[in-house]
């Protein structure tokens, strides 16, 4: 047998449940489809109803709040952590941060799916297991971006406090905390659109300058004497020409 044979040769087992499967046919499915249409349009006004989704969405929006509170301080705590500017500053070292950056690697590689099925199973059916599973993602990721904000931050003003004998804590606090608000609120915050740049205008010529007239001819005077007195050096004739004129 050929090895694409061998390959088909399991789906021989479905061959049964095909022959099964016209017997087996009913139509209660479209009876569910349809009810569900009809309450679509006319949903049901019944006042255990409402209070029930309202507790839902009350809670949705806790979650979502409470989720983004505990994103925002780990992604902070770790991205100020991470970042190497700091490591160096505080340790004189790097590798705390660059340890760091591997461990929070493993939250953010994980989908918050995968974290609420894994929270689920340790902690239960607990709002905190949804607060757990989007937060830690997420603030792994923020944390990233932050350290990456304040290790490409230019260094000249912590140096400089540095060297006015500053403790390194409080250079940190005074040189990184201004750029670190606006990292955040950049974060949170989209930057808007750049507005279109104008279109360069052409340069404008200038203008080129009509050449002078010659004076008319007056009766009585010869054409050697009307050169000699045009007022253009360009059309002046040569000492003889004048002196014969003359």
């Amino acid at each position: 047998m050929s090895p694409a044979g061998q390959l088909l040769l399991p789906a021989l087992v479905l061959l049964p449940l095909l022959a099964l499967l016209p017997a087996s046919w009913h139509g209660g499915g479209f009876d569910l489809i349809g009810q569900f249409l009809v309450a679509a349009v006319q949903p049901s006004t019944d006042p255990a109803l409402i209070a029930a989704s309202l507790r839902g969405i009350a809670v949705t929006v806790a979650v979502a709040l409470w989720s983004w509170l505990f994103s925002l301080l780990l992604g902070v705590i770790g991205g100020v952590l991470s970042a190497e500017v700091v490591s160096r500053t505080l340790w004189g070292c790097s590798w705390p941060a660059l340890l760091l950056r591997r461990v929070l690697a493993i939250p953010r590689s994980l989908h918050e799916l995968l974290w609420g099925l894994i929270l689920l199973q340790l902690l239960g059916l607990h709002p905190a297991v949804a607060v757990l599973a989007i937060a830690l993602p997420y603030g792994a990721l923020f944390a990233r971006v932050v350290a990456e904000q304040l290790d490409g931050l230019p260094r000249r003003n912590l140096e400089a406090l540095q060297l006015t004998g500053a403790p390194a804590p409080t250079a940190l606090l005074m040189a990184l905390s201004p750029p670190l608000c606006l990292a955040v609120f950049r974060f949170e915050r989209p930057p808007p659109p750049r507005p279109p740049r104008p279109r360069p205008r052409p340069f404008p010529s200038a203008p080129r300058p009509r050449p002078r007239a010659l004076p008319p001819l007056r009766a009585g005077c010869s054409a050697a004497g009307a050169l000699a007195v045009a007022p253009s050096p360009a059309f002046a004739p040569p000492f003889g020409i004048a002196a014969a004129a003359v």
